[in-house]
């Protein structure tokens, strides 16, 4: 499965539908809504998942933040 966003791309910060959210989201409250650019990615193949995950640096518009999130933590702008 090929990397659902690509380097350079802008993209959304979402909060994410998982089952998970809210420990995941935790952190994620003060960046839910603001913009920022892809830098790198990276993908994981948990044991028990059966497919890979990947995993975005993006850093964030008019700040010094750079976030790193799973892909349903993210839509393209």
């Amino acid at each position: 499965m090929p990397p659902r966003y690509k380097v350079g791309q802008k993209v959304v910060i979402v909060p994410a539908r998982s089952g998970q959210a809210p420990a995941r989201d935790a952190g994620l409250d003060d960046f839910t809504g603001r913009t920022g650019v892809v830098e790198n990615y990276h993908w994981i193949s948990p044991p028990g998942v059966g497919k890979e995950v990947f995993l975005y640096t993006v850093h964030i518009e008019k700040s010094d933040k750079d976030l790193v999130l799973y892909d349903d933590e993210l839509r393209p702008v």
